[in-house]
């Protein structure tokens, strides 16, 4: 049942959490993101053996492919770029700057220099990551076509139904490990994060010397 499985992994992030604090959770933050990019890398090269391309024929086609084109400047739709540019702009700095979820991290480096480092390291990180996931849609978008893969009603649902049904199994289980490791570095971040915010905020840790 539902309730079960979040109750085991409430319990789970509660563990390793109460063990060693927010040590833990950056290193299970780290592990969590290898498998993730590791269950993308996977299927990207899935893809492109089975349609047997090479990888300048991978870099040909996601050049032409319209849904890596991010550089809308015509026209008063979403995707504009400066749109987007300002409204990704407003958005990060609101998570770098106000979201305890994303600044504990930071929060937790001994000194500004290194915390300053890691905010660097991070951007060029972030861009390379998003890449590399934007030029999964697209694979997957080409992949479907190819196979004439229709048993899906939402974009969302498109990496799903190729990784179960459409791929080999290999690719399967890095799929639903990835997506665990997804699903545990959201919660134990969020949890963290309410935690430290209720107690400094609302029992005043902080200001009784508790912390």
């Amino acid at each position: 049942p539902y309730w079960v499985t979040v109750a085991i992994t409430i319990s789970l992030i509660f563990a390793y959490t109460a063990k060693s604090g927010i040590k833990t959770v950056v290193y299970t933050d780290v592990l969590q993101t290898f498998f993730l990019l590791a269950s993308v890398v996977f299927t990207i090269i899935f893809i492109v053996k089975q349609l047997d391309w090479t990888w300048a024929e991978v870099l040909t086609n996601l050049a032409n492919d319209p849904n890596t084109q991010i550089l809308h400047f015509e026209g008063h739709g979403s995707n504009v770029f400066w749109k987007q540019f300002l409204g990704g702009a407003f958005i990060a700095l609101a998570m770098t700057g106000l979201d305890q979820d994303m600044m504990q991290k930071n929060l937790s480096i001994s000194n500004i220099k290194k915390a300053q480092k890691n905010i660097y390291v991070q951007m060029a990180m972030f861009l390379v990551v998003n890449i590399v996931f934007l030029s999964l849609g697209a694979l997957l978008y080409q992949y479907a076509a190819a196979l004439q893969i229709t048993d899906f009603e939402k974009p969302d649902q498109l990496f799903t139904s190729i990784a179960m049904r459409h791929s080999a199994p290999y690719v399967s289980a890095f799929f639903i490990i990835g997506l665990v490791a997804a699903a545990y570095s959201s919660a134990d971040s969020a949890l963290t994060a309410l935690t430290t915010s209720f107690c400094v905020d609302f029992l005043g840790y902080e200001r009784n010397g508790k912390v």
